[in-house]
């Protein structure tokens, strides 16, 4: 499958994600794990394995694409000289804590940001080893035996709710999660923490709504799955119904996020203003 647009910035990302993955697989088997806060400040666990893969891939990118700015959950690079339409965002290690329990149900995200808007998505599923592109316009691809395949979207879908199993018990987010399932009629939750892995799932039909809460994703959790899940048809707007921002002067989702596919994500929306009235509105 040729990729025509962005080619080589593509395949830059391509190969810095399989460089990635080979530190992935040494540095897992001796990682140390610290407390930072967040930029929702928050106080939550990191690795060196986050630190090194960001540093790696933004290096990567930056010896190829000097005027580019780099933003990295981890690590990022400001150029003396940017060229202001465009960034690039990198997600080390989407899933950290399923990383720390060893479950490996994790990615490795980097998107790519033209004019606000995303233009591509790629994300390492570690564990089954794949490699998905989503591209503004193009689709969604796969990269198998080097090279990109157009990959077929399910004729079924699986009406789950992909769910992190390591979000807040609260009150209110149980209360929505119950809502969410009941007035749509979905017939159960699939627990994974990653986003790049819940966009990648619903890709493959296992489930039809993932949300997130507000201010807890990032613009780099979120992009290469806002890219796939408009490819696919489906909708990932904020709780209020609005377009997901990227800017580099905001990196949280203030108003939490939610995609659906084969919903009335307009249904969706009501039920959550319903329910989160304060930032419904």
């Amino acid at each position: 499958m040729c990729i025509d647009k962005y080619k080589d910035e593509v395949y830059l990302a391509i190969e810095a994600i399989k460089k990635s993955s080979a530190m992935v697989k040494v540095l897992s088997k001796r990682y140390s794990v610290e407390w930072k806060i967040s930029k929702s400040l928050e106080l939550e666990k990191v690795t060196n394995v986050d630190f090194e893969i960001n540093k790696l891939i933004a290096k990567i990118i930056s010896e190829n694409f000097s005027s580019d700015k780099i933003i990295g959950e981890e690590y990022s690079i400001e150029p003396k000289v940017t060229n202001s339409k465009r960034f690039w965002l990198i997600d080390p290690i989407d899933g950290t804590k399923s990383f720390i329990k060893n479950l490996r149900y994790y990615s490795i995200i980097v998107s790519f940001i033209v004019e606000e808007r995303p233009e591509f998505g790629i994300i390492f599923d570690v564990l089954n080893n794949e490699i998905f592109l989503a591209q503004k316009g193009k689709g969604i691809l796969i990269l198998k035996q080097g090279n990109f395949q157009k990959y077929k979207y399910p004729i079924h879908y699986s009406k789950k709710l992909l769910w992190n199993p390591f979000s807040s018990h609260s009150f209110k987010h149980n209360r929505l999660k119950n809502y969410i399932i009941k007035e749509i009629g979905l017939k159960g939750i699939l627990e994974i923490e990653s986003l790049g892995l819940r966009a990648i799932n619903m890709v493959k039909g296992k489930g039809t709504v993932f949300l997130s809460m507000p201010n807890t994703a990032k613009i780099w959790d979120t992009a290469a799955a806002y890219v796939m899940v408009s490819e696919l048809g489906g909708k990932y707007t904020d709780f209020r119904g609005n377009d997901l921002e990227y800017s580099c002067e905001n990196v949280l989702h203030n108003y939490g996020a939610v995609a659906t596919i084969n919903h009335d994500h307009d249904h969706v929306i009501e039920i959550i203003k319903r329910n989160f009235y304060d930032w419904g509105n």
